[in-house]
C-alpha cells in the first residue's frame, strides 16, 4: 500500500529512488510492478534515471521472465 501511495504522487528524486531500489530488490511481485508503473510514468516526463532502470530490468537475464515481460511492454509505451 505504501508503494502505491507513493506512486500517486509526482516522481520527486527521492521517490524515484525509492521506485529504484524496489524494482531491483524488492520480493514483493506486487511493490515490483508498483514500481515499473512508477517509473515508467516518470521515464515519459524524460527522467532519465527512470529510463535507465527500466531498460536494466528488461535485460537482466536474472529477473523472472514475468518481469521483464512487464518492463519492456512499459518501454514500448514511452516516445522515445
Amino acid at each position: 500500500r505504501a508503494a502505491e501511495a507513493l506512486a500517486r504522487l509526482r516522481p520527486t528524486e527521492p521517490i524515484r529512488a525509492a521506485f529504484i531500489k524496489a524494482l531491483e530488490k524488492d520480493g514483493n511481485p506486487a511493490v515490483r510492478i508498483t514500481a515499473i508503473e512508477a517509473l515508467s510514468r516518470a521515464a515519459r516526463a524524460q527522467d532519465d534515471a527512470s529510463l535507465e532502470a527500466l531498460r536494466e530490468r528488461a535485460q537482466d537475464p536474472a529477473e523472472t521472465p514475468q518481469l521483464r515481460t512487464r518492463v519492456a511492454r512499459a518501454l514500448e509505451t514511452i516516445a522515445l
